[in-house]
């Protein structure tokens, strides 16, 4: 059974991500550590916050914004155990505001029809992506979570499963767009708001990217958006998302994601 410093802040941290994701990311962390839910100290996850936990939760949302968040739950535990003090540095004043935090997470969503689009698409040249995107591997946030389990499987081989991963993942809310690439980068199938083709331009050359570094997720903070992107057994399934997804909900529900050949 868990004891209180996890529930307290395993807790607090399910108020800015799902409690599902919640809860996976801190008993990650923690194993991570070589710690466990049922023996943590104040003081051990004091440790923790600030180490493996801020590293995943940057994962899923952008980094200033990750290290606010953790700040003030760092803050929450050293309140209720004096003696477990944040390692965080000092603040001078608040962590943000509404409006700090409204405009920083918030993106206006595109009111361009979205097209599903059954036509493969050529992968892109390395040229023309650098040309467009000028950045490299450094500039992508990787994890490579343990398995989920229980997530839904799809036969990404036939038109049919593709249609209903892209209607499933297209359902989450603040997602703008879904592409699913074979092992070779190129596009098999998309749904992206009509005349915009950055995002399966960019999935298609994550191979290249992620060549030497494989990885089952990545996940990129663009700024107004951020791009994660999949890795199955054949296929790469690559998801838009604007401010207003919830990011950890999201990760958590594609790293279940399976595939059927």
């Amino acid at each position: 059974m868990s004891n209180f410093v996890y529930s307290m802040v395993s807790e607090a941290l399910a108020r800015v991500v799902s409690e599902r994701a919640a809860d996976h990311m801190l008993r990650a962390a923690l194993h991570d550590s070589g710690l466990t839910p049922d023996d943590v100290t104040a003081e051990e996850m004091q440790r923790v916050i600030v180490g493996p936990l801020q590293q995943r939760l940057i994962a899923v949302m952008p980094p200033a914004r990750a290290s606010a968040e953790l700040t003030l739950l760092a803050s929450r535990l050293q309140a209720s155990y004096p003696k477990a003090p944040t390692l965080f540095p000092e603040a001078s004043g608040p962590v943000w505001d509404d409006a700090t935090l409204q405009s920083a997470s918030s993106a206006p969503m595109s009111s361009a029809p979205v097209e599903a689009s059954a036509t493969p698409t050529p992968a892109t040249s390395d040229d023309e992506v650098d040309e467009e995107f000028e950045f490299d591997l450094d500039d992508f946030l990787l994890d490579d979570p343990e398995d989920a389990g229980g997530g839904k499987s799809y036969v990404l081989s036939h038109p049919s499963g593709q249609d209903e991963l892209l209607s499933d993942l297209a359902r989450f809310e603040g997602v703008v767009g879904v592409v699913v690439c074979d092992h070779t980068g190129k596009v098999v199938r998309s749904r992206v708001p009509r005349g915009s083709d950055t995002l399966a331009r960019l999935v298609a050359h994550l191979p290249v990217i992620t060549a030497d570094r494989p990885t089952r997720l990545i996940c990129a903070d663009l700024g107004a958006h951020t791009v994660c992107v999949k890795t199955l057994d054949v296929h790469l399934v690559g998801v838009l998302a604007s401010g207003s997804t919830n990011l950890g909900r999201l990760i958590v529900e594609l790293s279940a994601l399976k595939e059927t050949v």
